[in-house]
């Protein structure tokens, strides 16, 4: 596309030519990766979303736990209802949910 003006300019066709070539590999090679950098956000942000929702379905067990507790205190004679830790209720979420990719999630 550019050779006829490289042949018109004679040598400074040829420096330009040179100079849009690299200029174009490097404009490629960020290009890649920029693509690279958007996948590894992409991957991250897919597992700060799982975190977030695990964090928000935990903290509405919590509160409906602690509901229940405070109406069986007022029936006196109930047992209250086993509580979970946030890391049991993690790994109950990650596995009724099937998420296989925990190891990723947690870093």
């Amino acid at each position: 596309m550019y050779e006829p003006i490289e042949k018109i300019l004679g040598g400074l066709g040829k420096h330009w030519r040179t100079q849009a070539d690299k200029r174009q590999v490097r404009i490629t090679g960020e290009i890649g990766a920029l693509r690279e950098e958007v996948d590894s956000l992409s991957a991250k942000v897919n597992n700060l979303r799982v975190k977030d929702e695990i964090a928000w379905a935990y903290v509405i067990y919590d509160e409906e736990w602690h509901r229940r507790l405070d109406f069986e205190a007022v029936q006196h004679n109930s047992v209250p209802v086993p509580h979970i830790s946030f890391p049991e209720f993690r790994v109950r979420w990650l596995r009724e949910h099937a998420v296989t990719h925990q190891d990723e999630v947690w870093k």
